[in-house]
């Protein structure tokens, strides 16, 4: 489940910086050259994700979600880049 203590964690893992006076966010993963660093901080938000759903589940139901790890992962990715060039 999402809330406020995942919103938190992902500000923390994407170090975003908000303007307010253009209304607009920047974030490490933006500020990035590195591909290998926006590929962990997108595998970080993807765990902290299914970190979120595994509470009570059964196992299985964890290994489900770690086997798509690299799937969320590349969501995640893409959403961002995607997000990076309308900046």
């Amino acid at each position: 489940m999402i809330n406020e203590s995942n919103v938190s964690i992902f500000l923390d893992l994407l170090r975003i910086k908000f303007d307010n006076s253009t209304a607009s966010a920047r974030s490490i993963y933006h500020e990035s050259k590195d591909e290998n660093v926006k590929r962990a901080i997108a595998v970080s938000c993807a765990l902290e994700l299914i970190k979120s759903e595994i509470t009570g589940c059964e196992i299985s139901n964890l290994e489900y979600l770690l086997d798509k790890l690299p799937h969320f992962t590349d969501i995640i990715q893409k959403s961002l880049d995607v997000k990076n060039d309308k900046n």
